[in-house]
This record gives structure tokens, C-alpha cells and sequence, in this order.
């Protein structure tokens, strides 16, 4: 989350995108925005538009002489009114009684409405795919129904971890089988954030290894809908809308030997 946070910092006058902060951090699109919303509050292309428009307020504070669409268009809105609407909702006033000096206290931590956030679309491919034997080292807790809710802690928990010495790619898996004593996912689950690693690697201490043999697994593709917020200079409208990349989640059979279709 940190080097997403300073390519952030460090590129917001470029265009930012899902992928591209996911690269940055070493995630898949949906594990990061997924992970990124939970610690912060709101999604990271939402987290890019509060810090433009942080940055506007910065440049309004000091009497920047750019006008209010052209502050707009560099925010990445289409329009001005679009771009007075999101200022007055986390600074309380308008822009422009901001330029007069007028304030409003604001929480430290701008409070997004959900249409800000990423809408999933999940869908199932039409038929199962086949994939290669799989060796996923990561970390592992027990959930229950009353505690699932615990598991993108996990994954705080492990992105620290990454990238793990032998890791093959930078895909992101979560691995589920039936919890302790368990027969079946309903009544308790066994949940590990991990990535693959090589076959002859050992993993860091601490860590599980599970070893998926190659078999054929139900594929659910989830399309978010948060694209590239491009700040534009005057004259240029906001474009580059995008789709993230889909996360291929790996269902387990019985705790003894995770596993997908025969």
C-alpha cells in the first residue's frame, strides 16, 4: 500500500490508473483495490481524486490565479460544476467562498459516498479451466461466519511480506478449504492470502505451503468500474475510462487436499 500511496504522491499530475497502482504494489487490481478501500476509506481512484482536489484547495489557499475550470480539468472533472460538487463535499464550502477564505471544519479523513466507490460485476465462465500445478505459500486463518469478515486483515497482514523470495509472477491468491472438523465451506472455512511460489523454494518462516495439483476450476471474472482518472490541462475533458483486470479465485475441497473439479 505504501508504494501505491507514493507513486501516487509522486505521478498526480499524470494519468494514474487501477493497474498501474496495483503493479506498483505487487497486487492483482481486485486484491489491491479491495485491500487499499479497506485501509483507507475509499477506493484508490477515489483516494486520486481527494488528492487533487487537496492539491486544488492548496493552490486556492495560497490565490493561484488558475481559474476554477481550469483547476477542474486538472482534477480530472469534465465539468466545473462536477468539480464544485466533490470540493464542497469534502471541504464544506465552494471553491470559490474557499478562495475567499471562508472554512468549514473537515474530518482528517474525507468521507466518500459510495457511488465513488468501485461497482463488481461477478460472472462465471461458461466453462471450467484447466491450470498447472500450483505451489501457494502465504498466511492462513481459521473463519467462521461471525468472523469472515476478518479475512482483508489477512491480507494487510501479508502484503508486507511481498515480493517473497522465488515468487513466480505477481498474481495474488486466496486458497479456501473447509475449516477444522469441518465438512463443508458453510459451516467454517480455512482461508490463506498467498502467492505462488517456485517448487524448489523454501517459503520464510511463519508462512503455509499448499500445494494444488493441476486440475480444472470454475473461473469467476469480477469487472470493476474504476478507470484512469487523467488530469487534463484547459481545454481537455477527462477520459481514459477503463475496466480492472479479473481475479481468478481458487475454491478447495477438504482441508487434507484444497482441490477444484475432477
Amino acid at each position: 500500500m505504501d508504494r501505491a500511496r507514493r507513486r501516487i504522491e509522486r505521478d498526480l499530475d499524470k494519468a494514474l490508473s487501477l493497474n498501474g497502482l496495483a503493479g506498483a504494489a505487487g497486487l492483482s487490481p481486485y486484491h489491491f483495490s479491495r485491500l487499499f478501500t479497506g485501509r483507507y476509506g475509499m477506493s484508490p481512484m477515489a483516494y486520486v481524486r481527494v488528492r487533487r482536489l487537496e492539491r486544488a484547495a492548496e493552490q486556492l489557499r495560497r490565490g493561484a490565479a488558475a481559474s476554477l475550470i481550469d483547476l477542474a480539468l486538472d482534477c480530472g472533472f469534465e465539468s466545473q460544476e462536477g468539480f464544485t460538487r466533490a470540493f464542497a463535499r469534502i471541504f464544506g464550502v465552494s471553491p470559490g467562498r474557499y478562495r475567499d477564505g471562508e472554512r468549514a471544519p473537515r474530518s482528517e479523513t474525507p468521507a466518500m459516498q459510495t457511488a465513488d466507490l468501485p461497482a463488481v460485476n461477478l460472472t462465471q465462465a461458461p466453462a471450467p479451466a484447466r491450470k498447472p500445478a500450483l505451489r501457494i505459500a502465504g498466511i492462513g486463518r481459521d473463519f467462521t461466519e461471525a468472523t469472515v469478515a476478518g479475512i482483508p486483515a489477512l491480507w494487510d497482514e501479508f502484503e508486507p511480506r511481498l515480493p517473497l523470495a522465488g515468487q513466480q509472477g505477481g498474481g495474488t491468491f486466496g486458497v479456501c478449504c473447509a475449516g477444522p472438523g469441518e465438512q463443508n465451506l458453510q459451516q467454517g472455512l480455512h482461508y490463506m492470502a498467498g502467492v505462488e511460489i517456485a517448487a524448489d523454494v523454501q517459503p520464510p518462516e511463519g508462512l503455509e505451503v499448499v500445494d494444488l495439483p493441476a486440475r480444472s476450476y470454475l473461473v469467476f471474472r469480477g469487472v470493476m468500474s474504476g478507470g484512469a482518472v487523467a488530469p487534463t490541462d484547459a481545454g481537455r475533458r477527462a477520459r481514459d475510462l477503463g475496466r480492472a483486470a479479473a481475479k481468478v479465485r481458487l475454491q478447495a475441497g477438504p482441508r487434507a487436499g484444497p482441490g477444484g473439479l475432477p
